[in-house]
This record gives C-alpha cells, sequence and structure tokens, in this order.
C-alpha cells in the first residue's frame, strides 16, 4: 500500500483531517519534480493522533518542533515531514482546499494560493532558500493554475508571506 493510500486510509478510518503539501502537492497540479519525502500539514491538536497512525505503520517519529515533525520510514517507504498549524489555520486552509490524485488516491492539497503561501513563508528560511526547489515550484504553479501574478489575491498572498529578496526574484522572473 502506498503511503497515500495508509494517509487517506487513516484520514478515514480516524476521521483525522489532512493537507499534501511540498513536492507531492506541486505535482499533483501538474508540475513534476523529484522529491525524496511525502509533505502532510495537520493540525498541531491532531499530531498525536497522526504520529501513532504513522507508528503503527512502522514509521518514528526522529524530531518535533512547534512546527514541525520528521517521521522516518520503514525500509522501503519515503519519510514523512509533518508541518503543524493551528486548527483555526488548518480549517481555513481545509476549507478552500481541493482534492487531487496521488496515484489512483485522492486527497486534499491547499488551494494554489495558499500552497504559493506555505511555499513563500517556506523560503523566508535562509537554508531553504538557497536550495532553490521552491521558486520553480512556485513559478509552475503560476504557470499551471493560471495565476495572474498582477491579481490582487497573489500580491496579497506575495506581500503577506514573502521576504523582500523574494519579492524581487519573483519580480524578476515574471515580467
Amino acid at each position: 500500500m502506498s503511503i497515500f493510500e495508509q494517509i487517506a486510509l487513516a484520514a478515514e478510518r480516524k476521521e483525522l483531517a489532512v493537507l499534501v503539501i511540498g513536492g507531492h502537492a506541486v505535482n499533483a497540479y501538474g508540475y513534476t519534480r523529484t522529491t525524496l519525502d511525502v509533505d502532510i500539514l495537520v493540525a498541531l491538536d491532531t499530531f498525536s493522533e497522526w504520529r501513532a497512525v504513522f507508528e503503527s505503520v512502522g514509521y518514528r517519529c526522529v524530531g518535533q518542533t512547534e512546527t514541525f515533525a520528521r517521521l522516518d520510514p520503514p525500509v522501503t517507504d519515503l519519510p514523512v515531514d509533518v508541518m503543524l498549524v493551528s486548527s483555526k489555520t488548518f480549517s481555513r486552509l481545509y476549507a478552500e482546499s481541493k482534492l487531487l490524485d496521488f496515484g489512483g488516491t485522492l486527497l486534499p492539497v491547499p488551494k494554489p494560493l495558499n500552497l504559493i503561501a506555505l511555499k513563500l513563508h517556506a523560503m523566508r528560511n535562509p537554508e531553504r532558500f538557497k536550495k532553490g526547489k521552491d521558486l520553480p515550484d512556485i513559478l509552475n504553479l503560476i504557470s499551471i493554475c493560471q495565476i495572474d501574478p498582477q491579481s490582487g489575491d497573489f500580491l496579497e498572498v506575495l506581500n503577506r508571506y514573502a521576504s523582500d529578496e523574494t519579492r524581487s526574484l519573483l519580480a524578476r522572473h515574471l515580467h
């Protein structure tokens, strides 16, 4: 059973909500890039239940902060990075999510602008910024999802979540 099937099954059985984010979410929108882990977003107050679900299939938590947890897999599966947010933030993102296909399994993904906001927020981390994988994700989401980079909604996300350096970089690529 794929990791996505396991997540969908646990979400249904345990009545737990989850959003797929990161590279797999971008891929589900139609931009293909290699990714070596699965990124999910859950409400902080449900993480202990999600952790138990993953541990029941052989994963182990190898690190946790206030906003992230890393789950290492049994031998053949992908690692899972879990972003932890408040219930309020999760509910807002989940309410606007879209069901997308992950190899025959449907799972919710943030709408494109919300996924871009998450990517912009991640780019505020200098190490993450240097890796350079978020910018192509953002540019391809804009293109594939036909987002107008001059629209009020996009500019609001940009102004709220992007650093000055990221705004400048995006401006060079979008003009």
